[in-house]
């Protein structure tokens, strides 16, 4: 298992979609996993709370297979449907993706910790699955 960080520093499911293109010029973190033949990369960038996961192939010249996003919790959209959204304390260990992810409800009423985990190994969907975290 190879970890890499760059750049600095209620059980609920989400699905994760593709999105286009990563600038990775405003890059603030990437964490790189190698499982078997699969490479996931996590990049985090500068003011933007979404949560970004590749998928490469390293005997295809590293291409970039896929790229998956989280942006919403709830239904709500991080940018629009919440005052504040971060997520923190990304590792990735035996193929799974772990973060904290801290909100704050529109109006700025409710502050929520959650506790979340991807399985990176799973071949079908990928999904997000967040528990609350006790202040």
């Amino acid at each position: 298992m190879k970890v890499t960080q760059l750049f600095g520093g209620a059980l609920l499911a989400m699905s994760l979609t593709c999105i286009a293109d990563i600038n990775y010029m405003r890059a603030a973190t990437i964490i790189s996993h190698r499982s078997n033949e699969v490479v996931y990369r996590y990049v985090r960038l500068y003011e933007d709370p979404c949560i970004y996961i590749d998928t490469l192939a390293p005997q295809k010249d590293w291409k970039i297979v896929s790229t998956k996003t989280v942006c919403a919790y709830e239904g709500k959209d991080f940018h629009q449907g919440y005052a504040f959204a971060e997520p923190s304390d990304l590792n990735i260990r035996d193929g799974i993706f772990y973060l904290k992810l801290k909100l704050v409800t529109l109006p700025p009423t409710e502050m929520k910790k959650l506790k979340c985990q991807i399985n990176l190994n799973n071949k079908g969907s990928h999904t997000l699955k967040c528990a609350p975290i006790k202040f």
